[in-house]
Protein backbone atom coordinates (compact mmCIF):
# COMPACT_ATOMS: atom_id res chain seq x y z
CA UNK A 1 0.00 0.00 0.00
CA UNK A 2 2.99 2.29 0.93
CA UNK A 3 4.24 1.77 -2.40
CA UNK A 4 0.83 2.71 -3.90
CA UNK A 5 0.42 5.93 -2.52
CA UNK A 6 4.45 7.02 -3.07
CA UNK A 7 4.29 6.29 -7.02
CA UNK A 8 0.92 7.84 -7.06
CA UNK A 9 2.42 11.35 -5.28
CA UNK A 10 5.47 10.77 -7.70
CA UNK A 11 4.09 10.26 -10.59
CA UNK A 12 1.91 13.61 -9.34
CA UNK A 13 4.88 15.50 -8.40
CA UNK A 14 6.65 14.17 -11.93
CA UNK A 15 3.72 16.15 -13.89
CA UNK A 16 3.07 18.56 -11.97
CA UNK A 17 5.13 21.76 -13.40
CA UNK A 18 7.16 24.27 -11.75
CA UNK A 19 7.98 21.70 -8.42
CA UNK A 20 11.56 21.00 -9.38
CA UNK A 21 12.65 22.61 -6.19
CA UNK A 22 9.80 20.92 -3.68
CA UNK A 23 9.89 17.71 -5.62
CA UNK A 24 11.22 15.37 -2.71
CA UNK A 25 15.14 14.42 -3.90
CA UNK A 26 14.02 10.93 -4.76
CA UNK A 27 11.36 11.93 -7.18
CA UNK A 28 14.11 14.49 -8.60
CA UNK A 29 16.97 11.63 -8.90
CA UNK A 30 14.17 8.97 -10.26
CA UNK A 31 13.67 11.36 -13.01
CA UNK A 32 17.00 12.23 -13.56
CA UNK A 33 17.98 8.77 -13.79
CA UNK A 34 15.10 7.97 -16.30
CA UNK A 35 16.57 10.98 -18.54
CA UNK A 36 19.84 9.51 -18.80
CA UNK A 37 18.45 5.72 -19.27
CA UNK A 38 16.74 6.99 -22.17
CA UNK A 39 19.78 8.91 -23.75
CA UNK A 40 21.81 5.75 -23.68
CA UNK A 41 19.17 3.75 -24.79
CA UNK A 42 18.69 6.37 -28.00
CA UNK A 43 22.25 6.30 -28.13
CA UNK A 44 22.64 2.03 -27.78
CA UNK A 45 19.73 1.63 -30.81
CA UNK A 46 21.04 4.41 -33.06
CA UNK A 47 24.48 2.73 -32.42
CA UNK A 48 22.79 -0.69 -33.31
CA UNK A 49 21.12 1.02 -36.31
CA UNK A 50 24.29 2.12 -38.19
CA UNK A 51 25.91 -1.20 -37.37
CA UNK A 52 23.27 -2.60 -39.50
CA UNK A 53 23.09 0.05 -42.23
CA UNK A 54 27.05 -1.05 -42.68
CA UNK A 55 26.35 -4.77 -43.27
CA UNK A 56 27.07 -5.55 -46.51
CA UNK A 57 23.43 -7.21 -47.09
CA UNK A 58 21.61 -3.85 -45.25
CA UNK A 59 20.10 -3.72 -48.54
CA UNK A 60 17.72 -7.24 -47.90
CA UNK A 61 14.00 -6.55 -46.92
CA UNK A 62 15.15 -8.10 -43.48
CA UNK A 63 17.94 -5.57 -42.69
CA UNK A 64 15.35 -2.95 -43.52
CA UNK A 65 13.05 -3.71 -41.73
CA UNK A 66 14.97 -4.28 -38.69
CA UNK A 67 17.00 -0.24 -39.27
CA UNK A 68 13.56 1.27 -39.70
CA UNK A 69 12.71 -0.68 -36.27
CA UNK A 70 15.81 0.52 -34.71
CA UNK A 71 15.13 4.27 -35.86
CA UNK A 72 11.65 3.84 -34.39
CA UNK A 73 12.88 2.48 -30.78
CA UNK A 74 15.93 5.22 -30.45
CA UNK A 75 12.85 7.60 -31.30
CA UNK A 76 10.51 6.31 -29.01
CA UNK A 77 13.20 6.46 -26.37
CA UNK A 78 14.53 10.28 -27.07
CA UNK A 79 10.29 11.08 -26.84
CA UNK A 80 10.90 9.37 -23.39
CA UNK A 81 13.85 11.61 -22.48
CA UNK A 82 12.42 14.57 -23.58
CA UNK A 83 9.20 13.95 -21.93
CA UNK A 84 10.99 13.07 -18.70
CA UNK A 85 13.34 16.37 -19.02
CA UNK A 86 10.94 18.32 -19.18
CA UNK A 87 8.83 16.68 -15.91
CA UNK A 88 12.37 17.22 -14.61
CA UNK A 89 12.50 20.96 -15.94
CA UNK A 90 15.76 20.77 -17.66
CA UNK A 91 16.13 22.83 -20.15
CA UNK A 92 16.95 22.05 -23.73
CA UNK A 93 20.36 23.10 -23.54
CA UNK A 94 20.98 20.98 -20.62
CA UNK A 95 19.32 18.07 -22.22
CA UNK A 96 21.29 18.88 -25.50
CA UNK A 97 24.73 18.28 -22.93
CA UNK A 98 23.72 15.48 -21.46
CA UNK A 99 23.01 13.85 -24.31
CA UNK A 100 26.45 14.63 -26.08
CA UNK A 101 27.69 13.71 -23.28
CA UNK A 102 25.42 10.09 -23.42
CA UNK A 103 27.64 9.86 -26.84
CA UNK A 104 30.39 10.38 -26.12
CA UNK A 105 30.54 7.72 -23.57
CA UNK A 106 28.92 5.81 -25.99
CA UNK A 107 31.58 6.05 -28.18
CA UNK A 108 34.06 5.40 -25.67
CA UNK A 109 32.45 2.30 -24.56
CA UNK A 110 32.31 1.31 -27.93
CA UNK A 111 36.03 2.68 -29.08
CA UNK A 112 34.01 4.04 -31.89
CA UNK A 113 33.76 0.78 -33.64
CA UNK A 114 31.11 -1.48 -34.49
CA UNK A 115 32.65 -4.36 -33.79
CA UNK A 116 31.85 -3.69 -30.54
CA UNK A 117 28.21 -3.43 -30.41
CA UNK A 118 28.09 -6.77 -28.30
CA UNK A 119 29.59 -4.66 -25.36
CA UNK A 120 26.54 -2.26 -25.73
CA UNK A 121 23.84 -5.37 -26.02
CA UNK A 122 24.94 -6.79 -22.77
CA UNK A 123 24.61 -3.33 -21.13
CA UNK A 124 22.06 -1.83 -22.28
CA UNK A 125 19.37 -4.84 -24.84
CA UNK A 126 17.96 -5.96 -21.95
CA UNK A 127 17.12 -1.97 -19.80
CA UNK A 128 16.21 -0.21 -23.44
CA UNK A 129 13.84 -2.82 -24.16
CA UNK A 130 11.91 -2.78 -21.20
CA UNK A 131 12.08 1.11 -21.30
CA UNK A 132 10.46 1.63 -24.88
CA UNK A 133 8.08 -1.64 -25.03
CA UNK A 134 6.97 -1.16 -21.68
CA UNK A 135 8.22 2.31 -19.85
CA UNK A 136 5.61 1.89 -17.08
CA UNK A 137 7.29 -1.11 -15.62
CA UNK A 138 10.63 0.56 -16.12
CA UNK A 139 9.58 3.89 -15.40
CA UNK A 140 8.61 2.22 -11.84
CA UNK A 141 10.75 0.09 -10.98
CA UNK A 142 13.23 3.47 -11.19
CA UNK A 143 10.78 5.17 -9.08
CA UNK A 144 10.61 2.36 -6.52
CA UNK A 145 14.89 2.28 -6.48
CA UNK A 146 14.81 5.60 -5.01
CA UNK A 147 11.97 5.55 -2.33
CA UNK A 148 13.54 2.34 -0.61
Amino acid sequence: MKLIIVLSLAFWFAATPGLAETRPKPMQAALDKIVTEALYCTAYFGFAQEAVRRRPDASAATAKTLIKRLGELADQALNIAVTSGRRAELSAQALNARQASVFDDVRKITKNSMANLPVLVGRYDTSCKQLVLKPEVRVQELFRREFD
